[in-house]
């Protein structure tokens, strides 16, 4: 049987290249197909932007797998015939000079299933995280009628010399260390990344060399950092007279965003918080 080209290919329709792709053994990047409209020809066409976007969903693991076989294709077309056992126009699958069917091959090729599974699951995983925490903090907060207004924070509640943070040395509880707000940055860094985001109402916790950790806010172009400390095991923030203590950086976050009014240096301002800043 004669080989195909690229013409032939470029004619398939979304689930005839699908057919094309597992015979093939080419299951990398499958979950693409449910969200997009993939063709033979968009198939052709595909652009290191939509490898890029991909990634963002089903990882870079299996975009490479499926970069390496478009490359192959479009480098060797004529290696590629009608496969006898489909559909009459003949669903195409690599020929055995290519090298797919090697055992060498599939053995490579079991590793790569093997760790897009792992990689599915992660990525299952932080997609159900960030839904729930959409659902307890939006990103648009409704400001009570009469909030109940946060504790007072002084000035000595911020940090001192920014040079002293740059290797905090914390007792961390686990509480704290294992919360997904919790960053290990020093100050400079965190003003770095929340300058980065743009949007008041970025925020983090992060590291202190003076007291348990810092609360730092990105508001007005500038980032406030307010300091907490740990009291007979609930944290609460540094200042005189304050008796509100909270029992996880959780519910620090879920106070604030009732209460959006903070109390910052100069003058009591309200920040509504928005997001969680994530490092890398």
């Amino acid at each position: 049987m004669p080989p195909i080209g690229l013409k032939k290919i470029e004619n398939y329709n979304k689930e005839e290249l699908k057919i094309f792709l597992k015979s093939n053994n080419i299951t990398a990047c499958s979950r693409i197909f449910e969200l997009e409209d993939i063709n033979g020809k968009t198939f052709l066409t595909l652009s290191r932007t939509d490898f890029s976007k991909w990634k963002k969903i089903v990882g870079e693991s299996e975009v490479k797998v499926f970069k390496n076989f478009l490359k192959e294709i479009k480098s060797k077309p004529d290696a590629f015939i009608p496969s006898t056992s489909t559909n009459s126009g003949g669903t195409p699958t690599i020929s055995a000079k290519a090298g797919y069917q090697t055992t060498k091959k599939k053995q490579s090729l079991q590793v790569t299933i093997e760790h897009i599974n792992v990689v599915e699951k992660d990525v299952k995983a932080h997609r159900h995280e960030e839904v729930q925490r959409v659902k307890v903090f939006p990103d648009e907060l409704i400001q009570p009628q009469k909030p109940v207004l946060p504790p007072v924070l002084p000035k000595r509640c911020l940090p001192m010399n920014q040079k002293h943070e740059t290797k905090p040395e914390l007792q961390q509880s686990k509480s704290i260390y294992d919360s997904k707000y919790y960053l290990k940055i020093d100050r400079q860094e965190a003003e770095t990344l929340l300058k980065t985001t743009s949007k008041d109402g970025a925020y983090l916790f992060r590291p202190s060399t003076k007291h348990h950790c810092a609360f730092s806010v990105y508001f007005e172009n500038d980032v406030r950092h307010f300091a907490i400390k740990l009291v007979e095991g609930k944290l609460e923030f540094v200042s005189v007279g304050n008796d509100v203590r909270f029992n996880s950086l959780e519910e620090i976050v879920r106070y604030f965003s009732m209460h959006p009014e903070l109390h910052t240096a100069n003058a009591r301002q309200a920040i509504i918080l928005s997001n969680h800043v994530y490092s890398g």
